[in-house]
């Protein structure tokens, strides 16, 4: 779960600020990824990866034809490709590190871990909220962004403002997708947890 926040969100240590630790792991992603690649023998042009890449590389392209066309200084989307290489490979790690605890690794699986991982920096941002000695041990390990963004919110480890809100918007709608998908035997076990877990992430 740790590894799954440390590919969602862009936490940053106060050692080594401007470097995320989902970039620290991206590395690491695509080496595992093309190790993986070569143990299956299959090759990058065979897999969805490639058309990622490409989709991706057309964001790039478009915005940067756009940008010069209507010449602004706008180059938020001219790196999407870097991002989305990015993205995937920490995603890469965590996905990676869920097979080898369960043995197994599903759309399921993969979407409880991130579930999890809300609702915990949830709690911890309410704990930081209320515990002095928390919060002055998580900003002195993490840059937790600047006092006027802080100020007055609650924020976790990399999950404040803006940041958060899409993220959690996303796993809002998972939540929604699997209580209603739930098989009957499932819904007596799982569906007050999903309902808490909802709750929770608001």
């Amino acid at each position: 779960m740790i590894l799954t926040s440390f590919a969602i969100f862009p936490i940053e240590l106060v050692w080594f600020p401007g470097l995320t630790l989902k970039t620290a792991m991206a590395p690491l992603g695509l080496v595992m990824l093309l190790i993986n690649f070569a143990r299956q023998r299959r090759s990058v042009l065979d897999s969805g990866f490639l058309w990622v890449g490409i989709w991706a590389a057309a964001v790039s392209f478009i915005s940067f034809v756009s940008i010069t066309y209507n010449d602004t200084n706008d180059n938020s989307f001219t790196g999407y490709f870097i991002s989305m290489l990015v993205w995937v490979c920490a995603a890469y790690v965590a996905v990676s590190a869920i097979k080898a605890v369960h043995g197994t690794v599903s759309v399921n699986l993969v979407a409880n871990y991130l579930i999890a991982m809300c609702v915990a920096q949830c709690v911890l941002a309410f704990v930081i909220s209320q515990v002095p000695s928390i919060e002055n041990l998580v900003n002195s390990i993490f840059l937790t962004g600047s006092k006027e963004m802080t100020k007055g919110r609650l924020y976790g480890i990399g999950a404040g403002l803006d940041i958060a809100g899409l993220r959690f918007m996303a796993v809002l709608s998972i939540i929604i997708y699997m209580v209603t998908h739930l098989s009957e035997k499932e819904e007596k076990k799982y569906s007050l947890l999903y309902i808490a877990a909802f709750l929770l992430s608001l």
